[in-house]
Formats: C-alpha cells, sequence, structure tokens
C-alpha cells in the first residue's frame, strides 16, 4: 500500500513539473555579472530552486555540526566536573 502511495505521490510530483515547465518556455533575458543570456523561463526557475535547496542543505549541515559541537563541549565539561568531585 505503501508503496502504490509512494508511486502515485511521485508520478503526480512528476506531472506537475512537466506541466510547470511546459507553462514556462518563453525565453527571459539573465543578467550575469557582465553578460546577458536568454534562457527559458523554466530553466531560470529550476536552477532558482536547485540552487535554494543546496543552500538549505549547507545551512542544515552547519547548523548539526554547531550543535554536536556544543554538546560535545558541554559532554567535556562533564567529564571535567565528576573527574574533579570525585578526586
Amino acid at each position: 500500500m505503501l508503496r502504490i502511495l509512494k508511486w502515485l505521490l511521485l508520478t503526480t510530483l512528476l506531472l506537475l513539473v512537466l506541466i510547470v515547465s511546459f507553462q514556462n518556455l518563453t525565453k527571459v533575458q539573465v543578467h550575469l555579472l557582465f553578460s546577458t543570456i536568454e534562457l527559458p523561463q523554466a530553466v531560470v526557475l529550476a536552477s532558482a530552486l536547485i540552487i535554494g535547496f543546496v543552500m538549505r542543505l549547507q545551512v542544515n549541515a552547519l547548523w548539526r555540526v554547531r550543535n554536536w559541537r556544543a554538546k560535545a563541549a558541554k559532554d567535556k565539561q562533564k567529564e571535567k566536573s565528576l573527574a574533579e568531585s570525585g578526586s
């Protein structure tokens, strides 16, 4: 049952992506520093989506590293205080 639901959701998502892509085939000008290029609007939208996704992954990774370091420092402090009280 779950497998069928997964395929149904994946197919629906793919269909929505195709519809949005075909609705945004008009060319738009993109200015990158000193050059201007023309791309289909769907490519620009997909690029922005991918860039946003990658940035979110990086922020999440940094957040996890920060929490991991804070937890490690807290554990080290606990061990130090236990060692001092035990001596």
